[in-house]
């Protein structure tokens, strides 16, 4: 076998890779890769497959807590991409492989539970991991926001400069409010409809603990223990809200006179 150099799609950048076929170019790149089409049509509107397509993507989305861990969207997601003319590496192919296939667990099986039904979590990172390493890029599953697995491996995609591509055509991000401008929407708005401004919510609730456990409290200080409550809930699991509720009682905390 040969090693030859080629331009990997989407990264725009020379990438070693050993020519099981030939060992120029050209050649490596007519027989090794897919044909690819003018125009993906998942992708946004102006851009096509030459210009942000890699050769090969990996799946990454959300297992559990779906329905069959959520291999009817791998597979369709798998069944597209090719029809794309892309190379994919699924999961869910890895994990069949591996001897685990969910259609056999039936339809009411406990989605959360990974231990009940023999699957072993770090032989699939293990496998997942490796297989991310020879792709040149990851295909985003809608919903990969709320999994901690699959934000891992785009992390770990960024980090090895791969290409990155959404289900939902865009960069969530792009459009996305960050915690705090959500922080201040809530408690400007909702919140500050249903329960009042946070001053006067805050004395309320201060008074009450006084009352209840004989000590003084300020109002500033419902604000700080409501954080503290956050903190000890994002320890046990990583959530988004948690970050956006800390914003929030820190605001309302700000406007609580002492």
């Amino acid at each position: 076998m040969v090693e030859c150099k080629q331009i990997v799609l989407g990264r725009g950048e020379p990438h070693p890779q050993t020519c099981r076929k030939c060992g120029i170019d050209e050649k490596c790149l007519q027989s090794d890769a897919p044909s690819a089409p003018a125009e993906v049509n998942f992708l946004p509107e102006g851009h096509s497959y030459h210009e942000v397509g890699p050769v090969t993507v990996y799946i990454a989305g959300p297992m559990r807590g779906k329905p069959f861990f959520n291999f009817p969207a791998f597979d369709e997601a798998k069944a597209k991409l090719e029809s794309e003319g892309f190379r994919v590496v699924s999961p869910a192919d890895l994990d069949r492989q591996a001897g685990f296939d969910p259609e056999l667990l039936g339809s009411y099986y406990d989605w959360h539970d990974l231990n009940k039904c023999g699957f072993s979590l770090m032989d699939a990172i293990e496998r997942d991991v490796e297989a991310l390493k020879k792709c040149s890029g990851i295909f985003m599953l809608s919903g990969w926001e709320a999994s901690k697995g699959a934000k891992a491996e785009k992390a770990l995609a960024e980090w090895m400069g791969l290409s990155v591509l959404y289900q939902d055509d865009a960069d969530p991000r792009e459009d996305e409010e960050d915690v705090l401008e959500e922080a201040l929407r809530i408690t400007k708005g909702d919140r500050n409809a249903s329960y009042g401004p946070p001053d006067q919510d805050f004395k309320r609730t201060a008074l009450m603990w006084s009352a209840m456990k004989g000590v003084h409290f300020e109002p500033r200080e419902v604000a700080m223990f409501m954080i503290a409550l956050k903190l000890s809930r994002e320890t046990h699991q990583c959530k988004r809200d948690n970050w956006t509720d800390i914003a929030g009682y820190a605001r309302c905390g700000s406007l609580c006179k002492t």
